[in-house]
């Protein structure tokens, strides 16, 4: 049985066991609506809504891997994250930031997960440009970063495989493997001194 993916407002654990409302996550046809809680976007289609209460749950961690093995994945996410927030200044383009958090993740041997990525903030919490945590175009031919702009970037990864899958309850999303997840994020806004992190 696989480990559901942390995704919400607890970020900082980076920690598995986070449960979020993934009722929208199919394969196609899914509409964007207004969402408040949790900050996972499915590239193209997929998670864009969640409730306006989120139940969330932490439940022990039950694995085979030791503390430490643990701690190096914990510590790979945060790193991640610290080094792609510093990609985030005008000039730059969204492929910086997801060829940063590429780069760290699969250096260690992890994956980044391809279904869920960062966003753009603005009037909805889920707005253009996607974010991804991987670089699938060459950088300049992604979104430029602009003062003004406010992005969630997102480092969601796993330590097998990059595949997840939808509980029977369709709520759970968990690795296709078992594996452990983890989820990193910061709400960051471009200005013309450099990132400004606004969530902490």
């Amino acid at each position: 049985m696989g480990r559901s993916i942390l995704c919400g407002k607890k970020q900082e654990r980076g920690l598995v066991g986070e449960r979020a409302d993934h009722q929208r996550f199919r394969a196609a046809g899914h509409r964007r609506r207004e969402s408040d809680g949790a900050s996972c976007r499915r590239l193209r289609a997929g998670v864009r809504h969640v409730p306006k209460k989120l139940k969330t749950q932490n439940s022990k961690l039950k694995t085979n891997k030791n503390d430490n093995d643990i701690d190096i994945f914990l510590e790979t996410g945060k790193k991640a994250l610290n080094e792609a927030i510093k990609q985030a200044k005008v000039g730059n383009h969204i492929g910086d930031i997801s060829k940063t958090i590429q780069d760290i993740v699969e250096d260690r041997g992890y994956s980044v997960v391809r279904t869920l990525v960062g966003h753009g903030v603005g009037r909805q919490l889920h707005e253009d440009p996607e974010i991804p945590g991987f670089l699938s175009e060459p950088i300049e031919k992604t979104p430029l970063l602009k003062e003004g702009m406010t992005i969630a970037i997102e480092v969601i990864y796993n330590m097998g495989g990059p595949d997840l899958k939808l509980d029977k309850d369709g709520w759970t999303l968990r690795t296709e493997d078992g594996s452990l997840a983890g989820l990193y994020e910061r709400t960051v806004a471009i200005t013309k001194n450099g990132p400004l992190v606004l969530t902490k």
